[in-house]
């Protein structure tokens, strides 16, 4: 699943994805200068509270969902 973020015409994007073995997950953030972090979880459980509080970073610092094209 991708999330891409816009605020003053900048971009930045979060992923949630299996990693490359497909036993664990990673949630990657890009940020708006293009410099990526990759952070691994085994359990779904904390995927999702991280990616929770870093989506309520983002709100709170202005960032918006970009429209989906579809």
């Amino acid at each position: 699943m991708i999330w891409t973020f816009t605020r003053d015409n900048r971009q930045a994007r979060c992923e949630i994805r299996r990693n490359a073995d497909g036993l664990d997950y990673e949630f990657v953030t890009t940020s708006d200068d293009g410099t990526e972090q990759v952070e691994r979880f085994d359990d779904p459980t904390a995927l999702i509270d991280r990616s929770v509080q870093y989506f309520k970073q983002l709100f709170e610092g202005g960032w918006r969902p970009l429209p989906d094209p579809r």
